[in-house]
């Protein structure tokens, strides 16, 4: 009689411990989706990517699209927004953002400070929430008054106010 209730016991058991690891397992995997800012400087000059051409468009309306119709990005731009990266893939980094922006620049060009600080090989950092870039391509006899006042218009406080407006019509 032990025996049996002691086997029926850890059936039972065992039958909850799979249910359990199935439910587990067929959990969609967290969405990551979090910002950082930047701005790009060539030649001394302060680059504007709010065009249209520089956004990730999606229309508005009811229902999810078909997954083979949505081309996915790690990294995205919204809303006329030119200077606060969406990113939406693991392990982004940098350079990825200058690659959906289309700008290919050798490494040797550029210069970066992050959060303020001088740092090389940036484009294969990864991208941080809340990060904030400031890139120098070519020449600028002006670089700390931009690290400067890109600093100032880029804050943590903006990402955060760009980041509470959501994504395009969804909010």
């Amino acid at each position: 009689m032990v025996k049996t209730l002691g086997l029926l016991l850890a059936s039972v058991m065992l039958i909850a411990g799979v249910y359990y690891f199935r439910q587990q397992s067929q959990k969609p995997a967290q969405e990551i989706h979090y910002h950082a800012g930047y701005e790009v400087y060539k030649d001394g000059a302060l680059q504007d990517f709010s065009d249209l051409k520089y956004m990730d468009m999606e229309p508005c309306v009811e229902g999810e699209k078909e997954e083979e119709e949505k081309e996915e990005h790690d990294l995205d731009l919204h809303d006329g927004i030119g200077n606060i990266a969406h990113v939406h893939g693991e392990g982004v980094t940098w350079r990825k953002l200058f690659e959906y922006l289309r700008q290919d620049y050798p490494d040797a060009s550029v210069t970066a400070y992050m959060n303020g600080v001088k740092l090389d090989q940036v484009l294969d950092k990864k991208m941080d929430a809340y990060d904030r870039g400031v890139f120098f391509v070519g020449e600028d006899s002006e670089q700390q008054k931009h690290i400067d006042e890109s600093m100032q218009r880029i804050t943590k406080d903006y990402i955060v106010r760009i980041e509470k407006k959501g994504e395009s019509c969804t909010k």
